[in-house]
């Protein structure tokens, strides 16, 4: 046997307290008894009141509240065999985790707003295998395509600028990462979700966009930065400074889409910057669940059937001979 909610247990210590409650009770109603008349004389003038009946109905009373706590559980036993046909896609997000991702012209900044809209697509997501690449100048697969969404996040969260060690920005190698990691020859059912502020040092966009035209993959992306931009702070042990160039220059970040906006446009995906209020998660959504849906494996899986009914049923049968009981003597 099992507890679905084991949490709602907690409730159980309740029971102790309304005992306690019930004695004090019985005992103040004793005192009164005793101050409107001596023991025998009231036994006497309540002829029709039975004690024993009214510790059977506190019984009752205590026994029905404890399996309606207990119901609250849900307590679960014997197995209930389901087999579930998963439909989705395989969807790769991108993560730019470049300097220039820490730019507060996206609020905390832009990598950890990314992040946020990452975690909040994914909550929208059901059945479809996602899978993470972060990337700077060189890209690594961080999570391989999964199913298993709360694993995803662990990985996600982790990932920050120090994830990829070289400087710089190569959204054309991120691509081919994200390609490798498919696996798979046929991408009808691939998706790719770039989250980057557009910086580009290094060539290849233009012949990654006709690879990923002849492939079939679609890409979407999200640009996150502001045209205004801001300067990059880095840290150098508790001290936080912008980063300058060989001149002593602060240098500017600011969002550059043509890079983003000619991979979205050779796939026949969508470009959309970053907004406060993530409408943009919403429409790539909408946009994705529209597309057609490879069938994933078919999966049993073994569920314990719930029984928390039967208590609530015999607790309500209780409660109705507890109230049927009364307190009068029978003659």
């Amino acid at each position: 046997m099992q507890w679905y909610s084991p949490k709602n247990l907690l409730i159980v210590w309740l029971i102790p307290f309304v005992i306690w409650f019930i004695y004090i009770s019985l005992e103040r109603k004793k005192r009164v008894k005793e101050k409107f008349a001596r023991h025998e004389t009231f036994n006497k003038i309540s002829l029709n009141y039975s004690v024993t009946k009214e510790k059977q109905r506190i019984v009752l009373f205590v026994v029905t509240l404890l399996l309606m706590e207990l119901a609250l559980a849900r307590p679960q036993w014997g197995d209930q065999k389901e087999r579930i046909t998963r439909k989705g896609v395989n969807i790769m997000f991108l993560l730019d985790t470049s300097k220039s991702m820490l730019v507060q012209d996206m609020k905390p900044n832009r990598i950890q707003n990314a992040k946020l809209k990452i975690h909040n697509l994914v909550t929208k997501l059901k059945g479809d295998r996602i899978g993470l690449v972060a990337f700077s100048r060189d890209s690594f697969l961080i999570c391989p395509l999964t199913l298993d969404y709360s694993a995803f996040r662990l990985f996600l969260d982790s990932v920050n600028i120090d994830s990829i060690p070289n400087e710089g920005t190569s959204v054309a190698n991120a691509v081919n990462a994200g390609i490798t990691s498919f696996k798979d020859n046929k991408h009808a059912y691939d998706i790719m979700i770039i989250f980057s502020d557009g910086e580009d040092h290094e060539a290849g966009i233009q012949e990654m966009a006709k690879r990923i035209q002849k492939l079939g993959i679609r890409i979407y992306a999200i640009g996150v930065g502001t045209t205004k931009g801001g300067p990059i702070p880095i840290q150098h042990d508790d001290v936080v400074e912008n980063k300058k160039d060989k001149l002593g220059n602060i240098i500017f970040s600011r969002l550059e889409d043509k890079t983003l906006q000619k991979l979205t446009d050779s796939s026949e995906g969508l470009y959309y910057q970053a907004t406060a209020t993530d409408k943009e998660i919403g429409l790539i959504y909408n946009h994705i669940k529209t597309l057609e849906q490879q069938e994933f494996k078919n999966v049993m899986i073994i569920k314990k059937e719930d029984h928390f009914q039967a208590l609530l049923l015999v607790a309500f049968i209780l409660l109705v001979i507890e109230f049927i009981l009364g307190e009068r003597k029978v003659r």
